[in-house]
């Protein structure tokens, strides 16, 4: 026998032996758990020093797991996805997560007053854009999923929300360590907005507080934890509402905006613990912070929704990305963190981050 293909048939059997040993090790649990979570950590990118982060998720979020219980309130929430990504190890494991300390939640939603619209693109396409509007500085992140229980998307997601500073420079000092972006493995539980793979685009806004009125028998899910059910479940604006009715949602100041990529949208509301849903009587439809469904309640933003309302009036033949844009600059405050575009039926989107409309950042979703 030829020694050189001794030599290699033993090296093929080494590489077999190894490959077997690391899909043996991957296979256990905990292993698995810490090594999906390196690489999810380990794909944070820098897109802009000002606050603009790219990362893929890779852990199982386990979302079909929290749907069962639900939560009351973001620390509840918080406890399960801690536990769920990071597992109780020993204190001297080096991939431990960190967890910060969490604010109240009020806080998150203080003078958050924003502005989306949906309309169909002259090609046909539909499109969904909206301004976040919050006082401060509020880094972000795009985040990309791709759940084996669920549908990919992409969602932009404020990083305070996550425990993080909102000093840029202390962030990304911080964020250089592997424990000091431990936090973002809760990123998947509090999208602001998002798109999925079949075009689903959501997103919440601000109005004053309801009361919230429980039914027992239903878990309960916070505005943002309603977003990933709705991002992973659904395809539809039909298949949204139907998912949303088995569940509470904890916040009562908010009101939900849903389109889909078939050209339906729109806004629910929770009036005296009544689900209320607020379709279109145009081929568009705008949102801000108030009440749809009822116009004589208290809300903000009157004045944004005419401005956003006329301008789609005129030219809803002839709107794409950049007049989508434009609407989003003229109705933009002087706290609006971001503007962005998703594109149905491209599965593009456009971020303008911290009211730079002459640097815009593209991604896109694979559409399916």
């Amino acid at each position: 026998m030829n020694k050189n293909n001794g030599f290699k048939l033993k090296k093929k059997e080494t590489i077999l032996c190894l490959i077997l040993l690391l899909m043996l090790l991957y296979s256990t649990p905990l292993l698995k758990i810490k090594i999906n979570r390196y690489r999810t950590l380990s794909s944070l990118k820098v897109l802009s020093q000002d606050g603009v982060y790219l990362m893929t998720y890779k852990l199982d979020y386990k979302l079909d797991n929290y749907l069962k219980v639900g939560s009351e309130d973001i620390k509840e929430l918080f406890n399960f996805i801690d536990k769920t990504t990071a597992v109780p190890f020993t204190s001297n494991d080096s991939t431990a997560v960190y967890a910060p300390e969490i604010k109240d939640t009020a806080t998150y939603y203080e003078a958050e007053e924003c502005s989306a619209f949906s309309t169909f693109d002259n090609k046909g396409c539909m499109l969904f854009a909206r301004n976040l509007d919050l006082k401060g500085k509020h880094p972000v992140l795009a985040l990309y999923t791709n759940p084996s229980q669920g549908y990919s998307s992409i969602s932009i997601v404020e990083l305070t929300t996550l425990g993080l500073t909102n000093d840029n420079d202390k962030l990304l000092v911080s964020l250089k360590r592997y424990l000091g972006r431990s936090p973002l493995l809760r990123a998947p539980y509090v999208p602001r907005d998002g798109m999925n793979e079949k075009g689903l685009v959501v997103a919440t806004l601000n109005v004053p507080n309801e009361k919230v009125e429980y039914d027992s028998s239903k878990p309960i899910l916070g505005r943002w934890q309603v977003l990933r059910l709705l991002l992973d479940k659904a395809a539809t604006v039909e298949e949204a509402l139907e998912q949303m009715k088995n569940y509470n949602c904890f916040d009562g100041s908010v009101h939900f905006f849903i389109a889909d990529a078939l050209g339906n949208s729109v806004v629910v509301e929770y009036i005296s613990g009544e689900m209320k849903v607020i379709n279109s009587e145009e081929s568009f439809q705008v949102v801000t912070n108030f009440y749809l469904s009822d116009k004589e309640r208290p809300g903000k933003g009157k004045e944004r929704y005419n401005t956003a309302y006329n301008m789609l009036s005129s030219n809803k033949s002839n709107i794409d990305e950049i007049a989508a844009m434009d609407i989003l600059r003229a109705v933009k405050e002087d706290s609006t963190v971001y503007s962005i575009i998703y594109n149905q039926g491209t599965g593009n989107v456009y971020l303008a981050y911290n009211g730079n409309y002459n640097s815009v950042y593209k991604f896109n979703i694979k559409l399916k």
